[in-house]
């Protein structure tokens, strides 16, 4: 088996820094170094984000020079960026705040990623009604009425309030949905996913991963 002076360079910087940072937990005379490389792996993460930025700008600028199938979106892409890198730079002219604080990242805020994130909000209930209908034409099982039972009660919940229509206690059982099985279920994948990053966290550590070698 041919060995690479490359990887095991890499393996051994990678699994060094790696249980130097968990020790730091553990270790108060280690807090400073971890705090240092947090800090080296952010500046690192960060022209990792630049150099993608970058690349995602080249690949949209070419579509749209070359007017490929889809090179609007590209424009629009392209626009987006724009707007965002005018907003960030707009801190640094006097009395305008910070890069999210100032004027032009407020009016972004407010009238494009808001009502974009409303705009998609909205379409949950017409997926809701789609998936219902789709689920309606199959046999009925028991995930089946579930399902359609809880996103019944939901959009009954969340709809505007009638005044002098009972609602039967729905608003009720809707707001007990959102609060304990939904909570619930959050928790349940919030746990997976720590016990997944805790899983290649460790692989990792013991190079049985090594996303940075050939």
């Amino acid at each position: 088996m041919k060995v690479r002076l490359g990887n095991v360079l890499s393996t051994s910087v990678a699994v060094g820094v790696g249980v130097l940072a968990l020790l730091a937990y553990f270790v108060d005379g280690l807090a400073a170094v971890r705090v240092q490389l947090l800090a080296w792996g952010g500046l690192l993460a960060a022209v990792a984000v630049l150099i993608g930025v970058l690349n995602l700008l080249r690949v949209h600028t070419r579509k749209m020079t070359e007017q490929t199938p889809g090179w609007p979106y590209s424009l629009f892409t392209f626009l987006g960026f724009l707007l965002a890198l005018i907003a960030a730079l707009a801190a640094f002219l006097p009395g305008q705040g910070g890069p999210t604080t100032n004027i032009f990242s407020r009016f972004l805020f407010q009238h494009v990623i808001e009502a974009t994130s409303a705009a998609l909000a909205a379409l949950l209930v017409f997926i809701l009604i789609f998936a219902g209908y789709r689920l309606m034409r199959r046999p009925p099982t028991l995930v089946t009425v579930v399902f359609l039972v809880t996103a019944a009660v939901s959009l009954i919940a969340m709809a505007p309030e009638v005044v002098g229509l009972p609602d039967f206690g729905l608003r009720d059982l809707g707001r007990w949905l959102s609060q304990v099985p939904a909570v619930a279920g959050a928790r349940g994948l919030a746990l997976g996913i720590a016990l997944g990053i805790i899983a290649t966290g460790l692989r990792l550590l013991l190079a049985l991963d090594r996303p940075y070698g050939d």
